[in-house]
């Protein structure tokens, strides 16, 4: 991992505000104290969550009739067996929704897939590994053309990996001990980044946010894992979500000593060096329970706030660089926002979480599609005089060209990264039209170009792609 830069990219104001881009939460489930550990799929023209009822403590499963999510189904118990569904994953399987989640009462890491696409009905329940105390906050994706979990193993303190050896997980493989240092891995999150699975962590020894890809496409070995940010130790309200953003991993969390919510995305697609995190809400004690999904083209966060809000916040560009100076207020009557699940639907944001107040599980969705980033262009500055300064093409994959008219003295030019850090430098006389630099070397990601001198002070961001 690169050493991080004394940049310090903070969001100093963040203003609340109550959006009226929202449809009217809808009660899904009023079934006593329900709704915990929300988890959402987009599946088969149906929107579709797991979750479990905390007082029967059943693995819980409710879809609605269609894609605008406006009617629903009566929900359906998948699991009843003791005290069941703790922590669930929903992801699709070969074209059927999946769950995996933790069996509190034999301390074992379960799966089960529907029987149809609609999820009415679920095959066998699998238990995936039982050997210890195993399976707390799951994580799945599909691996290589079958699903995978990563997940605590609390008698040992290891973050753990285990994959089907069928591709609708009928059958399972031996588990991989990813990372067994301190305790680790309490919260996990996993995607494919690069062709190979990678696992987001947290670290309870020392209070580190942990990143970790795998060798091979099938996660048999594991690299050594880097540290994404130090955010100091507690599990309180502790939470983190990962997704692929504009082709990197990027993580959402909550920092245990600012109190605050954070964002960091790597610099290169298998995430082996990363960039400064991002603070995104400085609001007290926020940023609780965050989960991150790409929302039109953007990266956005659901999370509980402070207040005990439902809380939304999505970047002004599509790597995440970039974010307002506000977030928005969601849902804020009662105690509300806890435990959210977030999905694109149509270019917009469904989300489903829990009233903690009335016990309740809670949806709702964004009532009109908002804008998708803009596609980068070279742009045209004026400076003094007649000066006028260019930069293209952009995005670039190979070279950048900065071209100027009209100069009367020499500039320095700097080629700078995201976090602030100097890369080149090239000198332009006043007799010259242009310069390029070479970037094929260098990881995609955003970088800058500042040309100065006494007259001119020019400063423009591209994206290497």
């Amino acid at each position: 991992m690169k050493p991080k830069t004394n940049l310090v990219m903070i969001l100093l104001l963040c203003s609340i505000t109550v959006s009226a881009q929202w449809n009217s939460p809808l009660t899904l489930d009023a079934t006593g104290n329900t709704g915990h550990s929300t988890s959402i799929l987009s599946l088969n023209g149906y929107v579709m969550i797991a979750y479990k009822n905390n007082s029967s403590v059943d693995l819980m499963f409710v879809r609605s009739t269609n894609d605008t999510a406006n009617n629903w189904t009566t929900p359906v118990t998948v699991e009843s067996n003791g005290q069941t569904g703790k922590s669930p994953c929903l992801i699709e399987v070969n074209g059927r929704p999946a769950i995996a989640y933790f069996d509190d009462t034999q301390n074992d890491l379960k799966y089960v897939r529907a029987a149809d696409g609609s999820g009415a009905t679920w095959d066998t329940i699998r238990t995936v590994v039982s050997a210890g105390s195993v399976g707390n906050n799951p994580s799945m994706q599909m691996v290589n053309n079958a699903p995978a979990i990563s997940y605590f193993k609390q008698n040992t303190f290891d973050l753990m990996y285990v994959r089907a050896t069928q591709g609708n997980g009928a059958a399972w493989g031996s588990p991989v001990t990813v990372a067994s240092t301190g305790q680790v891995g309490l919260i996990s999150s996993m995607v494919i980044a690069d062709g190979k699975p990678a696992i987001a962590y947290y670290s309870s020894t020392n209070g580190m946010i942990m990143y970790v890809r795998a060798n091979d496409i099938n996660g048999t070995s594991w690299a050594t894992p880097d540290t994404v940010d130090v955010i100091g130790t507690g599990t309180a309200n502790l939470d983190l979500s990962m997704k692929i953003v504009n082709g990197v991993p990027a993580i959402a969390y909550h920092h245990n000593t600012d109190k605050d919510l954070k964002f960091a995305y790597a610099t290169n697609a298998a995430g082996s060096s990363w960039n400064t995190p991002i603070t995104l809400d400085v609001t007290g004690n926020t940023g609780k329970l965050p989960y991150l999904a790409v929302v039109n083209g953007r990266p956005a966060i659901s999370y509980y706030g402070r207040y005990n809000d439902l809380c939304y916040i999505r970047a002004n560009n599509a790597i995440g660089s970039s974010w307002p100076t506000s977030f928005e207020t969601v849902y804020s009557t009662g105690k509300v926002g806890a435990w959210s699940s977030l999905i694109d639907v149509n270019n917009k944001a469904y989300i489903s979480f829990t009233n903690v107040g009335s016990g309740d599980l809670m949806f709702i969705n964004e009532s009109a599609v908002r804008s998708k980033p803009g596609k980068l262009t070279g742009i045209e500055v004026a400076k003094s005089g007649n000066s006028t300064l260019r930069l293209y093409p952009n995005p670039t994959s190979d070279k950048v060209t900065v071209e100027f008219t009209d100069i009367t003295e020499e500039l320095t030019i700097h080629l700078i990264n995201i976090s602030g850090s100097l890369l080149k430098t090239k000198k332009l006389s006043d007799q010259a039209h242009s310069i390029s630099f070479d970037i094929s070397d260098l990881p995609n990601g955003f970088y800058m170009i500042k040309a100065e001198s006494a007259e001119v002070n020019f400063i423009q961001k591209f994206m290497k792609q």
